[in-house]
């Protein structure tokens, strides 16, 4: 059974000149947005329209990613939202870039794409903020520290069981865990 929704979704339904009924063509069609919004007759095109489809798009996307379930600590969720500010950052400063140096550039574009490089950088800033106050990056480094640690008394004990002398071993051990650790990415 389709309900008023589905249909509404379905199709354009813009209203028709000919007052027969709203517009019966498949949402989006013509349009970079298929699927979605009013047909390529009815607006579908117009740079607002695109704009409000991508938003759609972007907002059921995320909507179908957060029923995944994903289990994250905090700190590292906020780490990962930092990281995500900052790539979006960078492709919005490239983007700004493109669009400076392009000679036909609209005005419209050049002062979006401004837009949309401020907004990341204050959404980063914030981000950042928020990890410098909470103080992750310290305990990264005390957690990392630990497990070093760890990592060295757990081979000291293999090797002692394995009647190796400390004095041969520690060195040994220790300037491998120091080519892992410069060969980690």
């Amino acid at each position: 059974m389709t309900t008023n929704d589905d249909a509404k979704d379905r199709f354009c339904g813009a209203n028709t000149r000919s007052k027969k009924g709203p517009c019966r063509r498949p949402a989006g069609w013509g349009t970079s947005h298929a699927g979605i919004g009013r047909c390529k007759f009815h607006g579908g095109a117009s740079e607002t329209h695109e704009k409000a489809a991508a938003m759609t798009m972007a907002r059921r996307e995320a909507a179908s990613l957060a029923l995944t379930g994903v289990q994250v600590a905090p700190t590292e969720a906020l780490l990962m939202a930092l990281y995500s500010a900052v790539a979006l950052t960078a492709s919005a400063r490239e983007r700004l870039a493109a669009v400076q140096v392009e000679a036909n550039a609209p005005a419209l574009t050049v002062e979006s794409a401004h837009k949309v490089f401020v907004e990341s950088l204050d959404r980063q800033q914030k981000y950042a903020e928020s990890c410098v106050r909470l103080g992750i990056e310290s305990r990264q480094v005390a957690a990392i520290e630990r497990f070093g640690e760890a990592m060295m008394s757990l081979m000291v004990s293999v090797v002692d069981e394995l009647g190796i002398p400390k004095a041969k071993s520690r060195p040994v051990i220790a300037a491998h865990l120091a080519n892992a650790l410069d060969e980690a990415p």
